[in-house]
């Protein structure tokens, strides 16, 4: 069962596929006792109950992984067989109503980091010290699937994300985004590309360095990332153009788009080293697939030819390519 278990997990593409996997065998290795796999959620730096099996633990139950002795103590499991050993605050915390239950637990770990806990509940003392080996070799199989899993999507979000702006990359724009959303038959399926140059910006890092422009960059970032749908797709283009892909959405609509996000930049303030950098403002350029390109590479030309226009009609400013 062992064996199964990890080929099903050799074969998890997600943190979830790991977890939907370790719910179903749970129960049946150890099935003297309820259990739980708790993981640390990176942004609130609080454990969360992502699967269990067995008797149940409270859902809402979240706490800091020092809460547990095994993770404090730097132990490799830790346990109570009566309720005046309790030394972890997270049990004391949600103990249930019938009162006391034995309890191990199992940090996941790797290099010295905590990636999450392992945690069973048992109605026998003596069940706890023949589930404690076995709950180990688990606890160390599940650390390396999980960290091999983030470094897999560390990876690919390296391959396309740009690192500065935190917005996809060229590299994504023209391969995922061409294949997934310009398709030639769909063409009752409007796709409005915006294209977006940041005007002056040259002479952002020509008066106040590389350092104040990456600045700039990384703001204009934050500010489009505020100003998307959830189904639009923001990416860097280049330098300073960006490229802004609104599926489903007409000229007219799109149009006011341009319009917001050109009055809306001016409003973003922009700090360095303790200076405040000029106004910002964008040129625009809009191409509508398919009227404008019967392929996303055709529509980001002419977003591209709409731009240039616009730049030189005068800074702050938007053409609509023909």
């Amino acid at each position: 069962m062992l064996i199964k278990m990890g080929e099903l997990l050799k074969r998890c593409l997600t943190l979830d596929d790991v977890y939907a996997v370790f719910a179903q065998y749970g129960g049946d290795f150890f099935p003297q006792c309820g259990g739980g796999l708790y993981v640390m959620n990176e942004e609130t730096e609080l454990t969360e109950l992502v699967t269990q099996w067995g008797i149940g633990l409270p859902n809402e139950a979240v706490f800091a992984l020092d809460d547990c002795k095994a993770v404090r103590e730097h132990l490799p499991s830790a346990c109570a067989l009566s309720e005046d050993q309790i030394a972890c605050e997270h049990v004391r915390m949600t103990m249930q109503p019938e009162g006391f239950k034995p309890y191990l637990c199992i940090p996941l770990s790797h290099q010295n980091e905590v990636l999450g806990l392992l945690h069973f509940q048992f109605d026998r003392e003596e069940d706890v010290k023949n589930c404690e080996t076995l709950a180990l070799v688990l606890a160390d199989l599940l650390s390396l699937v999980v960290i091999n899993l983030r470094l897999r999507e560390q990876l690919e979000m390296q391959t396309v994300k740009d690192p500065l702006t935190g917005l996809f990359n060229r590299r994504y724009l023209l391969e995922t985004i061409n294949r997934n959303i310009f398709h030639p038959e769909r063409k009752e399926y409007p796709v409005s590309v915006i294209m977006i140059d940041i005007d002056r910006f040259r002479s952002i890092n020509d008066e106040y360095g590389f350092a104040a422009g990456d600045q700039v960059l990384k703001a204009v970032g934050e500010f489009i990332k505020g100003h998307i749908r959830g189904s639009d797709i923001a990416c860097r283009y280049g330098g300073e153009e960006f490229v802004i892909i609104l599926p489903g959405l007409p000229l007219e609509p799109a149009v006011k788009r341009l319009e917001s996000l050109r009055e809306d930049i001016k409003s973003l303030k922009v700090d360095f080293d303790g200076k405040s950098l000029p106004e910002l403002t964008f040129s625009q350029g809009l191409a509508i697939f398919p009227q404008n390109g019967g392929n996303m590479i055709e529509t980001l030309r002419l977003a591209g030819v709409a731009l240039r226009r616009a730049k030189q009609q005068g800074y702050d400013n938007y053409s609509i390519a023909d």
